[in-house]
Parts: structure tokens; sequence; C-alpha cells
């Protein structure tokens, strides 16, 4: 799919800074809400582009642990 807009590859959109012990556990949860995903295009209205984004987690940008996909379906 041809990308309207050019983007960086990866992009913070939100974190949640939690402190484990060593074998510690945690359960986290983050919603990415439609305001996170909006981008301005060159009339400087938002809008969504449609595609597929991969979500990572991890305790850094270089140490990512989980990773999932979404899809942003077009009209």
């Amino acid at each position: 799919m041809r990308r309207i807009l050019k983007l960086p590859e990866s992009q913070l959109r939100g974190f949640e800074r939690i402190h484990l012990l060593p074998g510690e556990s945690q359960k986290v949860s983050h919603i990415l809400r439609p305001n996170d995903l909006a981008l301005l295009d060159k009339q400087l209205n938002w809008m969504f582009e449609p595609g597929t984004f991969k979500v990572m987690a991890g305790s850094s940008s270089t140490a990512i642990d989980l990773t999932g996909e979404f899809q942003i379906l077009g009209n």
C-alpha cells in the first residue's frame, strides 16, 4: 500500500514506566486512542492513514520483548 504521508519508521505513541524486581512480573495494559494515530495532512486536516501498524513493548527501543499488529482499513 502506498503511503500518503512520509513518516518515521517508528514513533513513540505513549508509554508507562514500571519497575520490577528480578523474577517479578506484572500485567500492564495500554490503550491507543484514535488521537494517538491521527495525522495532519498538507491542508492541516486530521486524517487516518490506512495500513498495518506494528505495536512493540519492551524495556527500550532496542530491547523489544513483545510485538503485535493491527490494521486501519481505508474507505
